[in-house]
């Protein structure tokens, strides 16, 4: 039977594989050989039998990588698997294998008889590029490996020029191409690969700096273009060109980047030896790159929210709520698979726990309170609300501010938004005529103080009352003619209780009348309803935009009107009525174009 023997030249130890072959890999795995170094994966290599020929495969290859040809291994030959250094002590061939290869012979060429050839395990294979070929040399001591230039571990990491942050940037890019659409569809998954393999190779600082950048970029433009998108489709439709080229994240990301990868295998490697644990220059490294890719998986559903944020749709908001928790539980599960891999003190582990709980629970409260909110800013439009009558009382406005302030939501529906508009219109009126009856009572209360009154009256006569003014007032003598139908005759005072007459009230304020006075009217009514309900901006673009036009125009005017003021103070008031004119001029047709929309009449 065909086998080979290999010697474990640290422990001495012969292993005999067989033709199928054995895999050698970290402990912890499903290999046949198990090995104590973390800078391996659970499926490092494999030693087997294939076409007559004994071969060393490397399983493990770093992503983006081609796997390297089998090597030929010989008798007195030394191979690597991580640190541990294996000679070949014996090859046994199988016999009958042997015999068969003897007894056939290759076709003759031109007319010679051709030589017999050897067995195929007689061939000689090439050398590994690590292996040593003479028994002499094999039981060498091997060398202690050296530091790495991130000065932690004692494990070996290659040095390399600046020029490696060039080549690594674009294979930093590929890789999160690649590992941040699986980390989304199967986190779990890619995790315990990951940590199972250890696909990538040590790096050292320089190339930690490449495989930074893209992902701090990442994570700063995602952010800003959001932030831009917000602001263009919302109710500003605000364009900002430094929203898209965000120079300054730009410069932060870079500076970022620079400083991770000078600091990360110094820091994290003091920090996993301060709590007891174990690493390495490979699995710090592969450690690194996967909290870049959970880094890019949080920043997405945060920028998908602030899109969605601004839009008018109910509910459309909390997807970014809930994919912010997903990706907190994701963050959480990959730091504490990969600090118990470094085998890290328990407590720390339980204390990772926790405040890991802590954000999902501040995620998941963040979540309900949004629910919470979009539920109540949805309106059914068929609610009870009270809407104010003008009768007469002093309470009117009281109920019109009350009736308003019960009223729902505008509802999406445009039935029911059509109901919900002629409501509002009638508490808004209600209210303006409460308001108008008021102003007319206190100017009747103050209208004897005034002078000029075309009906002058004795100053006590409205005191007194309509029944002692008449017993009061003295009967004319029998001799004495009575006075014509002409002549003027006092009028008896109404009571103090009684509301003055609305005909002698003539110091209440005027108010304007024709194209302008509707103008004035609509758009006291529309301010006074958006500033009752903001949500019905919010709900229609179209109100955005014709609102929008309106304050655009009425923010030039003040301008205007400021610099007029400045110049010449003494003719402020002139100023201020030739600018309700020229805002009436410019802005009536978007007030009227806005109260048809909000069926104000």
């Amino acid at each position: 039977m065909a086998q080979v023997t290999l010697r474990d030249l640290a422990t001495n130890e012969d292993i005999v594989v067989p033709p199928e072959g054995f895999i050698f890999g970290r402990v912890g795995g499903d290999a046949d050989i198990q090995i104590e170094d973390n800078s391996i994966s659970r499926r490092q290599a494999r030693v087997s039998l294939k076409g007559g020929q004994w071969l060393l495969e490397t399983l493990a290859v770093p992503q983006g990588q081609k796997a390297p040809r089998p090597i030929g291994l010989q008798e007195g030959a030394t191979f690597n698997v991580g640190q541990s250094e294996f000679e070949v002590v014996q090859i046994e061939e199988d016999e009958e294998e042997q015999e068969a290869a003897k007894t056939v012979m290759p076709p003759a060429v031109k007319g010679k008889p051709a030589a017999a050839p050897q067995a195929s395990a007689a061939k000689k294979a090439p050398a590994a590029p690590n292996a040593k070929t003479t028994p002499s040399q094999s039981q060498q001591k091997r060398p202690a490996a050296a530091k790495d230039d991130a000065g932690g571990g004692g494990d070996e990491i290659a040095q390399k020029g600046f020029g490696a942050m060039f080549v690594a940037v674009p294979k930093g890019l590929a890789y999160y191409l690649v590992n941040v659409p699986k980390m989304l569809v199967n986190p779990m998954g890619t995790v315990k690969k990951t940590i199972e393999e250890l696909p990538a190779e040590p790096m050292g600082r320089i190339e930690l700096i490449g495989y930074a950048l893209p992902s701090l970029l990442a994570t700063a433009l995602l952010g800003a273009w959001a932030g831009g998108l917000a602001a263009l489709i919302g109710p500003g439709h605000v364009f900002s060109i430094m929203s898209f080229i965000p120079i300054g994240p730009a410069i932060g990301s870079v500076i970022g980047a620079i400083v991770t990868g000078f600091i990360f295998h110094p820091v994290l490697t003091w920090v996993i030896k301060k709590l007891k644990g174990e690493s390495d220059a490979r699995s710090r490294t592969n450690y690194f790159l996967q909290m870049q890719v959970v880094a890019i998986v949080l920043a997405v559903p945060s920028a998908l929210g602030t899109i969605l944020a601004a839009l008018p749709v109910p509910f459309i908001g909390l997807v970014g709520l809930l994919l912010g928790v997903v990706a907190s539980l994701v963050n959480i599960y990959v730091l504490f698979q990969w600090f118990t891999f470094f085998k890290v003190v328990k407590w720390f582990k339980t204390v990772l726990l926790v405040l890991g709980g802590l954000v999902l629970l501040s995620a998941a409260w963040g979540l309900i309170q949004g629910v919470i909110s979009t539920v109540k800013g949805l309106g059914s439009g068929g609610g009870a609300a009270v809407v104010a009558t003008n009768d007469g009382s002093g309470d009117s406005a009281d109920s019109a501010d009350d009736a308003t302030a019960g009223l729902d939501e505008m509802p999406t529906d445009p039935e029911e938004a059509k109901a919900w508009a002629e409501k509002r219109t009638k508490q808004l009126q209600a209210k303006a005529a409460a308001d108008l009856k008021k102003a007319q009572a206190a100017a009747a209360k103050d209208a004897p103080k005034d002078e000029g009154d075309s009906e002058p009256t004795e100053p006590k006569e409205p005191k007194k009352d309509t029944k002692t003014a008449a017993k009061d007032e003295p009967k004319p003598a029998k001799d004495e003619p009575k006075p014509a139908k002409d002549e003027p005759r006092d009028e008896p005072v109404a009571a103090k209780d009684t509301p003055p007459p609305p005909a002698k009230v003539d110091v209440a304020p005027i108010t304007a009348s024709g194209a302008y006075g509707t103008f004035a009217r609509r758009r006291d009514t529309i301010e006074k309803t958006f500033e009752a309900d903001p949500t019905i901006l919010a709900k229609s673009t179209e109100l955005q935009k014709l609102y929008s036009e309106y304050l655009d125009a009425a923010y030039d005017l003040d301008k205007k009107l400021q610099k007029d003021n400045q110049k010449k103070p003494e003719l402020s008031k002139l100023n201020a009525r030739l600018h309700d004119a020229e805002l009436f001029t410019k802005t009536s047709k978007t007030i009227d174009q806005l109260a048809e929309k909000m069926k104000i009449k």
